[in-house]
């Protein structure tokens, strides 16, 4: 019986076969800084790990990838979503992508149409804001019952649609098993993100609720899903879902007390609590994708350089190694580098007492500042560093001094340091405090919500002449801003 198990897993092994699939697209409108989409790596998707697509002066593109299952491809129009495509081997898909005043849609054709087209009305925004948006939702839901009713009710809507789909379409029977798995882990991780809002909610309210009804819910999420199931793996939802329970695992430590919760410091911290945590089954997809995804969205964490090093002594022959390294060493040489302010930049003196902009204008008496509010950690604010030439160009012409307020914490002052090294960031430098921090904070939405990059123009009498002005990425923009002042 033993050698019949043996020829069968050995059929099944070698009845798997990766083929090409093909994706051709066409952009209208403005082309992006970068067309990205995700693969699978050995068979896994980890959320973060991205690929860059050519993109040809006339907007065509071609994306061409290796895969054994079906999958799921997401295509991202700089940091915007461009359309999910569930993918099959062997087969062809094509995409319009539209820009239009910075707003993106997209159009599948090619096979599996009605596929296509439900599977992007679930999966309508980035994954991560979907989660969010849907777990904020349901922790308004004051009962446990009642909240485990809805996320119920709203997945098998989503399964029977599928089902019937299946039922006109023919899906594939793997197909239909992914697209089952891919809903299910989505749920499980919105639920388990759901219990996270609750405690937080909950440790900010003086007379906070009883959350044992939910904490039961958060423990039962892994009894009926097992975090050792490779399955979770091949869906878009696995990061997120051994997220959720890492959080689950952390909290049960502390008999889910949050407020006797140890804070994570680093990069390290956090990749060796993951290998504590997470089961052998799926801990190297997870690590790598953690690693990643510190990596893509550049967090310049110096303890990364650790991590990385931790994770390679654990698997040394992992696949995902041959994914992480180029970017690594990218990392690597920003910390090799030095500290050394670029020519024509200067610290603003004394910025460490600066406590709000008023103060800070005072500190240029008679000039017209360009204020650009900034971290290290703002991907979208680093992209606006590509622009500086022409940005300093065009603010010389109308006689403003740029500053850059980093709202870094004290922890990052040597990234700050290096990051203005690195991308040669002429002007002035001032890295907030906490009140500064505040007065910033306040001032962009009374509150202390913030979004960045984020600019101010001051006129030459100290006074807020521009609060939101464009970015060195809109130069005819800001041109008619700064003339018209």
């Amino acid at each position: 019986m033993k050698t019949i198990y043996f020829f069968l897993a050995c059929l099944c092994a070698f009845s798997i076969q990766a083929k090409p699939i093909t994706i051709k697209g066409k952009i209208n409108g403005k082309l992006p800084e970068v067309l990205r989409y995700s693969a699978p790596v050995n068979g896994t998707l980890p959320f973060y790990f991205n690929q860059t697509a050519d993109v040809k002066p006339d907007g065509s593109f071609t994306i061409t990838t290796d895969i054994d299952d079906v999958t799921f491809i997401d295509l991202f129009y700089n940091y915007q979503v461009a359309g999910s495509i569930v993918a099959q081997p062997g087969k062809q898909y094509t995409i319009a992508i539209t820009e239009k005043e910075d707003n993106i849609t997209s159009a599948i054709t090619g096979d599996d149409i009605a596929l296509q087209k439900l599977y992007n009305s679930m999966v309508n925004n980035h994954r991560m804001s979907l989660m969010i948006d849907l777990a904020s939702e349901y922790a308004k839901i004051t009962s446990a019952e009642a909240l485990k009713a809805s996320i119920n009710k709203r997945c098998e809507a989503d399964k029977t649609a599928i089902k019937e789909l299946a039922k006109t379409a023919g899906l594939p029977q793997n197909v239909l098993a992914m697209l089952n798995a891919d809903r299910d882990y989505f749920y499980a991780a919105v639920e388990g993100y759901t219990m996270i809002l609750k405690h937080i909610i909950a440790e900010r309210e003086p007379n906070a609720p009883d959350l044992k009804p939910f904490d039961l819910l958060w423990k039962n999420i892994y009894e009926k899903y097992n975090p050792k199931n490779t399955l979770l793996t091949k869906t878009a939802w696995g990061v997120f879902f051994l997220d959720m329970y890492k959080t689950y695992e952390r909290y049960k430590r502390v008999d889910f007390d949050g407020k006797k919760m140890p804070i994570i410091q680093d990069e390290i911290g956090a990749t060796k609590l993951s290998a504590e945590v997470i089961p052998a089954e799926t801990r190297e997809y997870y690590l790598a994708s953690q690693i990643f995804g510190s990596l893509i969205e550049e967090k310049r964490d110096k303890t990364l350089i650790e991590a990385y090093a931790f994770f390679k002594k654990m698997y040394p022959k992992s696949v995902y190694i041959k994914e992480l390294q180029p970017r690594m060493e990218i990392f690597e040489a920003f910390y090799a580098g030095n500290n050394t302010l670029p020519a024509n930049a200067a610290y603003v003196d004394g910025y460490e007492k600066v406590n709000n902009i008023a103060e800070l204008a005072a500190k240029f008496p008679g000039k017209k500042l360009y204020i650009d509010v900034w971290a290290t950690w703002c991907g979208p604010c680093r992209e606006e560093f590509k622009y500086k030439e022409e940005l300093y160009k065009l603010l010389k012409q109308h006689d403003y001094t740029v500053v850059y307020i980093s709202i870094d914490k004290d922890s990052k002052d040597e990234l700050w340091k290096k990051t203005i090294s690195y991308y040669g960031l002429e002007g002035y430098h001032i890295r907030a405090n906490e009140s500064f921090d505040k007065d910033i904070r306040f001032l962009y939405s009374n509150s202390m919500s913030i979004s960045i990059p984020w600019y101010l123009l001051i006129d030459k009498n100290g006074k807020l002449s521009k609060k939101g002005a464009a970015g060195a990425s809109s130069p005819e923009e800001l041109k008619k801003q700064l003339g018209a002042l």
